[in-house]
C-alpha cells in the first residue's frame, strides 16, 4: 500500500499539469500517510519526489 502510494505520488508530481492547490493537497495526504508507514524507503522516495517537483 504504502510503495504503491509513494509510486503514484512521485508519477503526479512529475507532472506538470497540478496545480499548486492540487499539490499541496498531495502532500499533505502524503505525509499524513506517511506516519502509518514504517519503511523508510517509502518516506526517502517521498522526500525525493517532493524536490523534484519543487525544481
Amino acid at each position: 500500500m504504502c510503495r504503491i502510494f509513494a509510486d503514484e505520488f512521485r508519477l503526479n508530481l512529475s507532472t506538470n499539469h497540478i496545480s499548486n492547490s492540487f499539490h499541496h493537497s498531495i502532500k499533505r495526504a502524503a505525509f499524513f500517510l506517511l506516519r502509518t508507514c514504517v519503511k523508510l524507503d517509502v518516506h526517502v522516495d517521498v522526500e525525493e519526489a517532493s524536490v523534484k517537483r519543487e525544481n
